[in-house]
């Protein structure tokens, strides 16, 4: 049940991914932060600045938005398989 409910949602979060920096909320500051490992604002996401950084470092497609995008859709959909347990 965990993967099938992990895999539904990556695959409808993976479909509505924003294909560039959102023009919402805090996505250009992020994607800024990651590439150059500096502190966002507080409370800084010091954990998704340093699993970002290495997440676009090891996917070689999309630019750093989409990646950064990417990564909070496998983190959206685990959450949603972890809720489901």
């Amino acid at each position: 049940m965990f993967i099938l409910v992990f895999l539904i949602s990556l695959g409808v979060y993976s479909v509505t991914l924003f294909p560039t920096v959102a023009p919402y909320r805090d996505a250009g500051e992020m994607s800024f932060v990651i590439n150059s490992l500096g502190v966002a604002h507080p409370p800084g996401y010091p954990l998704y600045t340093l699993v970002g950084r290495i997440f676009i470092l090891a996917v070689p497609f999309g630019n750093t938005a989409y990646r950064l995008n990417v990564l909070s859709a496998v983190f959206s959909a685990l959450t949603a398989a972890l809720v489901s347990m």
